[in-house]
Formats: C-alpha cells, sequence, structure tokens
C-alpha cells in the first residue's frame, strides 16, 4: 500500500496495525507488524502483515475487512493514498510543424 510523501509515515504505519483490532481471524500472536518497504516514484510503500487463523477457510474476507478499515481509518486520519496524474493529449489537438 502506498501513502504520500507528505503524510505521517509513523502515524500510517500505527493506523495500519490498528486496522487489524477485533478482525475475526486476524491472529494478535505474533503481533500484526507494519513495514516500510520501498519508496515509489508517487510514494512511501507500506506493508501490513498478520497471520489469520485458520487460513484453509479462507483469507479473501479478511484481508477485504483489513482494507477496507485501512480506507475508512486513512480517511479519518488524513493519510493520503496517491493517485497518478498522468496527462493525456490528444494527437489532434497538437500542432505538426
Amino acid at each position: 500500500m502506498q501513502v504520500s510523501y507528505r503524510c505521517d509515515v509513523e502515524r500510517a504505519m500505527q493506523l495500519l496495525v490498528d486496522t487489524t483490532q477485533g478482525v475475526d481471524r486476524v491472529l494478535q500472536e505474533p503481533a500484526p507488524a507494519a513495514l516500510l518497504a520501498s519508496f515509489g516514484s508517487d510514494g512511501v510503500n507500506l506493508e501490513l502483515s498478520f497471520w489469520i487463523e485458520d487460513a484453509a477457510k479462507g483469507t479473501s474476507g479478511v484481508k477485504s475487512q483489513v482494507n477496507r478499515s485501512v480506507w475508512r481509518l486513512f480517511r479519518e486520519n488524513g493519510i493520503e493514498i496517491p493517485t497518478r496524474n498522468a496527462k493525456l493529449e490528444s494527437l489532434a489537438a497538437m500542432q505538426i510543424r
């Protein structure tokens, strides 16, 4: 997951861990962890790792719950997820000399 270079990265990492609290089947031991993975062209790349109880029952629903919580907490706390702004121009609009 990528966050803006303008945001408080430490706060974003804490919020990522917070998103796992209260989600059914997310194990608290070993503890969920947020990691600064790398620096991208549009923002800081973070990772959230956590263990899921009985993963054989499926993981998509749990991941969806966590991702929805990330979306909500980031919005509530002003953590920006950057979007790429591409400038597209029509060849017909450009003057060719």
